[in-house]
């Protein structure tokens, strides 16, 4: 008999939301596992940086242990904003560094020993972009670099003599030369994804930078090896593999790099020393009807209504971090957003309603189900089910004489813990949809308040994403390990203590009000931190605020 335990929480607007401390164990955890955990601990709020430009205002956030400063990316002025944290009580903008003359937004930026290296897409979404490299105690830039198209992230190696830029090459529905726009997906534009290594020497001197293509997946046997494996290519009509892999964020484990590439539920790994692509990792699926795992799935219900149904889960992660396990394995975290295809005219980012030229989004009440594998599907379909829920219309979502025999939904909704080759180590499962909804029961259905730190009403995002983990660090304090995962649609940040891989437990769930959408997070240990104490920063997209987290 399964025991469904509850924890308390207070949520306090303008203030962190502090939990009690259960865990989660098993490799697909749910509200069943809850058990008693130690006293961890606690995030608090000690200052937050508003840039004063509102949405895109902040995304990705870094620390430089030189200058005790943190770099956050300002995408609305195109620069990037250096904040002292000598007190981080007080954050202080030291300087502004202007970036628009390299390109038309700030993607990403990454620091090492002093030296800040920002990725600025091109003057549009398809044109190649910059990695800008610059001396961050006085402002200088040092040199710049051509990148790939529309670079998404950057990261140096632990030396810092290394920066990977992942370039995700997304189509846009224009055609070449005008650039006019265009519905047919076959006429559309389609760069490639590609990676960037670079090397660095002379406090931020570049000395060479190679682009890492994946042409060589495109013959015909290589492409369907990867389809037969899981990997999502061919979706979008007359892509080879090369235009359709779209390489996300990356973190390094030695001399390799680990890299998401989200739409395609996939992990590409690439060789650092000699740089080219060594596999494409396929993640697979959740069996939400056999593996016991339940959620959400409509925000027609007003009501949590978890439970499992007859879909498939895509992973497709967006964050990914890594970790080394007590008994020495390199380990990777991903944050399991998900991510539709759904593409427009607007070289510029705009979407623009009726310009799409492809999407592979549909909900379920909108597709001919088989009956012979769902049952009786009318009641499956109706709103207050499965019908609101939105999922793929091409694979892994599959279709026999023109009835669909299976259905994939978009994004774990979860945090992913998994050996270098890809195999499933731990999942939190529905923890986080859990955590949400018990912390704040009254705001979960879709007519109540927009709390002060998410995007919408919780129940709204029941048939999109749910909560939408976007982005993880890892952090050692204490001898202990801890994964922090910024929930984009729910708000705040969820504090995991991960240092039993096989069986993490759940710690905080901490939010501040004001703050909307966390992106990018970085994690100060306490022996380089200023003032001691281990500090978190999270950079909101939605409310353009940083905010500086103390662990006490």
């Amino acid at each position: 008999m399964n025991h469904r335990k509850r924890w308390l929480t207070t949520v306090v607007a303008g203030a962190v939301m502090a939990g009690a401390v259960p865990a989660f164990a098993g490799a697909n955890a749910s509200t069943a596992d809850v058990v008693a955990a130690d006293v961890s601990p606690q995030l608090s709020v000690l200052a937050s940086y508003n840039s004063g430009s509102g949405e895109s205002g902040a995304e990705i956030v870094a620390f430089d242990v030189t200058t005790k400063a943190m770099l956050v990316t300002n995408g609305v002025l195109v620069r990037v904003d250096i904040v002292s944290l000598a007190d981080p009580a007080a954050p202080a903008l030291v300087r502004t560094l202007d970036l628009s003359g390299y390109g038309s937004a700030v993607q990403s930026v990454a620091v090492s020993g002093g030296v800040g290296v920002a990725v600025v897409s091109g003057a549009t979404v398809l044109d190649k972009g910059k990695a800008v490299f610059f001396d961050v105690a006085t402002g200088e830039v040092r040199s710049s670099v051509d990148v790939g198209v529309l670079p998404d992230s950057v990261t140096f190696n632990a030396k810092g003599d290394i920066a990977v830029v992942s370039n995700e090459g997304e189509p846009r529905c224009v055609t070449e030369g005008a650039r006019l726009p265009t519905t047919d997906p076959l006429l559309a534009e389609n760069p490639e994804g590609s990676i960037t290594v670079i090397s660095v020497r002379n406090r931020g001197r570049w000395t060479r930078a190679q682009q890492v293509t994946f042409g060589r997946f495109d013959s015909e046997a290589k492409r369907a090896a990867l389809l037969a494996s899981g990997v999502r290519v061919g979706t979008w009509p007359g892509s080879t593999v090369a235009e359709d892999l779209e390489p996300e964020m990356a973190t390094i484990v030695g001399d390799r790099a680990y890299v998401t590439m989200q739409e395609n539920n996939a992990i590409g790994v690439i060789n650092l020393a000699s740089p080219k692509v060594i596999d494409i990792v396929p993640l697979g699926t959740k069996d939400y009807a056999t593996t016991g795992e339940v959620f959400d799935a409509s925000d027609k219900d007003s009501a949590f209504n978890q439970q499992a149904w007859p879909v498939q889960g895509m992973y497709m992660p967006d964050g990914i971090a890594s970790m080394t396990a007590p008994w020495g394995q390199p380990l990777l975290l991903t944050a399991n957003e998900g991510d539709t295809r759904s593409y427009f005219s607007g070289i510029d980012n705009a979407e623009v309603a009726g310009q799409e030229c492809f999407t592979d989004e549909a909900r379920v009440k909108d597709l001919p189900l088989d009956p012979g594998v769902f049952g009786d599907t009318a009641t499956l379909q109706a709103q207050a089910a499965l019908g609101r829920l939105k999922v793929s219309a091409v694979a892994p979502s599959h279709t026999t004489s023109g009835l669909y025999d299976s259905l994939a939904s978009f994004g774990g909704r979860s945090l992913s813990i998994r050996d270098l080759q890809g195999k499933l180590i731990w999942d939190s499962g529905s923890m986080f949809e859990e955590i949400v909804h018990t912390a704040d029961p009254t705001q979960w259905v879709t007519s109540a308040t927009t709390p002060a730190w998410a995007t919408a009403p919780y129940d709204s995002r029941s048939d999109d994403k749910g909560p939408e983990p976007e982005g993880v660090v890892v952090g050692r304090h204490r001898n202990r390990q801890y994964a922090f995962v910024g929930l984009e649609r729910a708000g705040g940040v969820v504090m995991l203590d991960v240092s039993r891989p096989t069986a993490p437990q759940f710690v905080q769930w901490a939010t501040n009000g004001g703050d909307i959408s966390p992106e990018g997070l970085a994690f100060v240990p306490a022996a380089v931190a200023p003032g001691g104490k281990a500090l978190l920063l999270a950079a909101n997209e939605i409310s353009g605020t940083t905010t500086v987290f103390q662990l006490d």
